[in-house]
C-alpha cells in the first residue's frame, strides 16, 4: 500500500513541476498540448542523459482516423537535425536538443565554423532546407543550459549571384531566433523520469 502511495505521490509531484514549466515556460500559450510537452520532455531527458542530440516532431491529428505518433530520434551529434520533406509533412512543430553546455542557442554558420561542424549540418542551414520544403511551423531547441529557444520566422533575402553574362537571383535566409521565455528547465532537463511520463 505504501509503495503504491509513494509511486502516486512521485507521479503527482513530477507532473506538478512539469505543468508549472508548461505554463510558465509559455508552451501552453503556443498551442502545444500538455501530452506533447510531456513526451518531448522525455526525449530531452534521454538526450541529456545519453549525451546525444535528439529530435521530436509532433503531427497534427486527424479528426477521424488513427492517432499519428510523434517522430522521435535519439541520434549522434548533428545527424538528427537533417531535414526531410517526407518527415515534416503534416508536422505541427519540431524540437531538437543541444546536449553539450556552451551551445545555448541555434547554431549559425559562424558557430558551425568555430566548432568544426559541416555547414550543411548547422541549424540555420537546416531551417533553410525546411523553408524550401514548405515547412513554416515553429522549430524549438532545448539546450543543456535549461533553455528553450524558438525559430519561427523566416525572411528570404534575394542575392544577385554573377553567372558570367549577368546575374542570377538566389536567396539566403534570415532568422529571428529567440528564447521562448527566461524560465529555466534545468531541474527537468537533467532528471530522467521514464516511469512518470504521461503518454500522449
Amino acid at each position: 500500500m505504501s509503495v503504491g502511495l509513494s509511486g502516486l505521490s512521485s507521479f503527482a509531484g513530477y507532473h506538478a513541476m512539469l505543468y508549472q514549466g508548461y505554463c510558465q515556460g509559455g508552451f501552453k500559450g503556443l498551442g502545444v498540448k500538455y501530452g506533447e510537452f510531456s513526451e518531448m520532455m522525455e526525449t530531452i531527458q534521454q538526450s541529456m542523459r545519453s549525451g546525444r542530440e535528439a529530435k521530436y516532431i509532433a503531427y497534427y491529428q486527424p479528426k477521424h482516423g488513427p492517432h499519428i505518433d510523434p517522430y522521435i530520434s535519439l541520434s549522434d551529434e548533428n545527424n538528427s537535425v537533417m531535414a526531410s520533406a517526407t518527415l515534416y509533412r503534416g508536422a505541427k512543430f519540431e524540437i531538437h536538443t543541444h546536449d553539450e553546455f556552451g551551445c545555448d542557442g541555434f547554431s549559425d554558420y559562424t558557430r558551425a565554423i568555430l566548432a568544426g561542424t559541416p555547414l550543411d549540418r548547422c541549424d540555420w542551414h537546416t531551417a533553410g532546407e525546411l523553408y524550401m520544403f514548405g515547412y513554416t511551423k515553429p522549430r524549438y531547441l532545448a539546450t543543456a543550459e535549461g533553455h528553450f529557444w524558438m525559430m519561427n520566422k523566416c525572411t528570404p533575402i534575394p542575392i544577385a549571384v554573377p553567372n558570367g553574362t549577368g546575374f542570377n537571383i538566389s536567396f539566403s535566409y534570415s532568422w529571428n531566433p529567440q528564447m521562448v521565455t527566461n524560465y529555466n528547465y534545468s531541474h527537468l532537463f537533467h532528471s530522467y523520469q521514464y516511469n512518470l511520463i504521461l503518454r500522449y
